[in-house]
């Protein structure tokens, strides 16, 4: 990252991250664990906080080009401890690049296959809301080409590794098995003319690294960070109006700098 981009990364930090939002949606406390990753690529593992002040206060000096959450700890996590996570959001994980794509390749994205997260959000959303019955869902688009997606009702904080892994492996068996489940395949047809039930699952049903979910040490990328290679902001999305949105309406860190009101919108989507 050059001395630039490090300044408006900065900036963006001083003046528009909605931390104190941030804060009380994560329930950040000092055994909440955070990372950070520096421009150097230092990983920093083990960061807690116990104020907005300090968490502001931390990020503003690290400067950070991401950093990620992870679980809440029985103890303040240390490194070289036994640390033994005791509440983590359910979260999913969706890529890009494990869908075939004609239009684009490895890092690259455009608004065909932006599709892809749209078609996405309504199917996990569906499944988690009305097969599941969970109500506290957040989605938001990693801004390049991930969907990352946050469950924060009580009964999927408290799920162990174990259930966590069921669960997904619930909805991969979708695809496993080539199942045509009917409100999946009306949810797909919306978006893909495939006549075929069965290579419409295998190209577009939800394809989750399964990892992500079950790992309660798994850390996740903060919403509203700045993806390093496109330089959008990592915002919330929702299945109620997600066909509304478009690729090129997602703010860029330098949208921000030069107009920080953009974010007021999305900041407001972090409450229930």
């Amino acid at each position: 990252m050059d001395e630039n981009e490090t300044t408006k990364l900065k900036k963006y930090y001083e003046n528009s991250y909605p931390f104190a939002q941030m804060f009380d949606l994560f329930r950040v406390n000092d055994r909440r664990e955070f990372s950070l990753t520096l421009a150097n690529e230092a990983y920093l593992r083990y960061n807690t906080f116990n104020t907005v002040q300090e968490f502001k206060s931390i990020v503003c000096e690290k400067v950070p080009t991401k950093f990620d959450i992870g679980a809440i700890y029985k103890e303040r996590p240390q490194k070289g401890l036994n640390n033994i996570p005791e509440k983590k959001e359910l979260v999913f994980d969706i890529d890009l690049t494990d869908y075939p794509r004609d239009c684009c390749t490895g890092k690259s994205i455009c608004s065909i296959c932006f599709t892809i997260i749209k078609v996405s959000v309504k199917l996990l959303n569906y499944i988690l809301s009305q097969e599941f019955g969970f109500k506290k869902i957040k989605f938001f688009f990693s801004g390049n080409r991930g969907l990352h997606c946050w469950v924060f009702d009580e009964d999927a904080l408290l799920l162990d590794g174990l259930e966590r892994k069921s669960l997904t492996g619930y909805i991969n068996y979708v695809n496993q098995k080539g199942l045509f489940v009917e409100e999946y395949i009306n949810i797909l047809k919306e978006y893909f003319d495939l006549k075929d039930h069965k290579e419409l699952i295998e190209k577009y049903y939800l394809k989750l690294d399964a990892k992500v979910s079950h790992d309660l040490n798994h850390l996740l990328k903060a919403p509203f960070c700045i993806h390093p290679l496109s330089k959008k902001v990592c915002i919330p999305v929702h299945a109620r109006n997600i066909d509304d949105l478009y690729l090129d309406d997602i703010p860029t860190l330098s949208d921000v700098i030069n107009e920080p009101s953009i974010l007021d919108e999305y900041v407001k989507e972090l409450l229930f």
